[in-house]
């Protein structure tokens, strides 16, 4: 039965940590792997305060040349300006793009095949797999057994199998600033939303919200906070903005052989919406799930 389970082709659409991950390890146990990503670059554009707790290294440890920064302590504000100060397991920051790059190249050393420039369009069945219709340079169609959906909040993969459901979302804004600090990630929790100071180094932070309404009128109110009358000189910098999705444990994230994954199934984290390690943990259920033949919706 394993073997003839490692004969069947298994296709990931998205080459972000958890797609990524979950190639690594499909691949290293010998099971046909491939990767579809649209972006001509694995990591980029970057929607992502790159901020990961402790756990990260019991999962996939990031190599060190992928670390900005190491955070030991956390001051989190209430909407009633309670304060409460946290001393943290280390939590690290760390380059997206290099970081989703590193594990992606791993799934490759084992064999995974990867195609970048190449957006995922619509899912047909075909006998017991699919055909998948493609947009990019070369091949458009696709035959897979196993279709796993890690594209994100907006999953194609999600709609064309009927999975998408009635989600909802934050808005995430973000710039990365001079701003000289001690080291100490600071959460702002409020109504509707989060805002976030994240220290790269001494000098600089990422500083951003995440709101489910008005959230540019939020990132331009806290940068407001932060940088006093300075404020509008640092909106109009480069920002990276992007949808988070809301978790919700009612998400369908399996159906037949299709299975979705990180964003695309919701998977962050209720409190920091978070999304990298909730993604690669479920990978690794995925994982184990397909490898054992069990549900991975029950794992």
């Amino acid at each position: 039965m394993q073997t003839k389970m490692k004969e069947l082709m298994i296709t990931v659409i998205g080459a972000g940590p958890s797609g990524n991950y979950f190639a690594y390890l499909l691949s290293k146990k010998g099971y046909k792997v491939q990767v579809f990503e649209e972006n001509s670059r694995i990591g980029v554009p970057v929607q992502c305060t790159g901020l990961i707790s402790e756990e990260i290294n019991r999962i996939a440890r990031p190599p060190r040349e992928c670390i900005l920064n190491r955070i030991k302590k956390a001051r989190i504000i209430s909407p009633g300006k309670v304060e409460a100060r946290v001393e943290l397991k280390e939590n690290i920051v760390v380059d997206r793009a290099a970081f989703d790059l590193s594990l992606s190249e791993k799934a490759a050393l084992e064999g995974a095949e990867y195609y970048l420039s190449t957006r995922f369009e619509k899912l047909e069945r075909a006998g017991r797999g699919y055909l998948l219709r493609m947009r990019g340079k070369g091949q458009s169609t696709f035959r897979s057994d196993y279709v796993i959906g890690a594209d994100g909040p907006l999953s194609t993969v999600a709609k064309e199998a009927g999975m998408y459901g009635n989600r909802k979302f934050f808005t995430g804004m973000q710039i990365t600033a001079k701003y000289s600090n001690s080291n100490e990630i600071e959460f702002h929790l409020q109504k509707g939303g989060i805002s976030w100071i994240v220290p790269i180094d001494e000098e600089s932070a990422r500083i951003g919200v995440a709101f489910e309404k008005d959230a540019n009128k939020e990132f331009n109110a806290f940068l407001k906070k932060v940088f006093g009358d300075k404020y509008r000189k640092k909106a109009s910098e480069k920002k990276v903005a992007g949808l988070i999705p809301k978790f919700s444990p009612f998400q369908r994230v399996e159906k037949r052989s299709i299975f979705l994954l990180g964003h695309a199934a919701t998977q962050v984290k209720a409190t920091t919406m978070g999304g990298i390690v909730p993604g690669m943990k479920a990978a690794e259920a995925l994982s184990a799930a397909i490898q054992g033949g069990a549900s991975y919706t029950i794992r």
